[in-house]
């Protein structure tokens, strides 16, 4: 039905019939699905908050997307508005444990989008800022919940994640 990123991990739903599949998607293009991921992310976020982004596919292979100034992207007419809400679970030093909740589905949007705010996702060969001192060796972004309709999955933290929350975070996030 949908995808994640590679390195992110996470539940992924599928339909194993083409009635399903058909409703699903139609759920998934009208924004009806809620999607809860969470992310331990550089430096320190306070709060809770809410992004529009427009975001521009900037290359193909490997992908990679760009927050776009809206005046241009509009202009060119190859930017896709996506949103986000987040909320700051704990913190560490030199890291924060979020809540993303994505509005929309577009290629990179979170890892994209929390860059663009100063706040990579721990261990992001792509976004993140060079010189990751996080110590992990993927990208701590963990798709934990999908919802729509009667379906609902979720996915607990994988040892890696948790191992890299109790690790960069003061207290244990669970």
């Amino acid at each position: 039905m949908h995808r994640l990123d590679v390195d992110t991990s996470g539940v992924v739903l599928f339909a194993t019939e083409a009635a399903a599949w058909e409703r699903l998607r139609g759920a998934f293009r009208a924004h009806r699905v809620e999607k809860l991921y969470r992310a331990l992310v550089s430096g320190r976020m306070v709060g809770e908050g809410a992004v529009e982004v427009e975001l521009v596919v900037v290359r193909h292979r490997p992908a990679r997307v760009a927050v776009q100034d809206p005046s241009r992207a509009r202009a060119a007419g190859e930017a896709r508005l996506a949103g986000l809400r987040w909320r700051a679970v704990a913190h560490g030093r030199d890291a924060t444990l979020l809540e993303v909740r994505p509005r929309t589905g577009f290629l990179h949007q979170i890892r994209a989008t929390l860059a663009h705010l100063g706040h990579p996702v721990c261990g992001d060969r792509s976004y993140g800022a060079p010189g990751d001192a996080s110590g992990v060796t993927r990208q701590m972004l963990h798709a934990a919940r999908v919802a729509v309709d009667e379906v609902l999955a979720e996915s607990p933290d994988p040892a890696d994640f948790a191992a890299a929350c109790a690790r960069l975070l003061r207290a244990p996030p669970w």
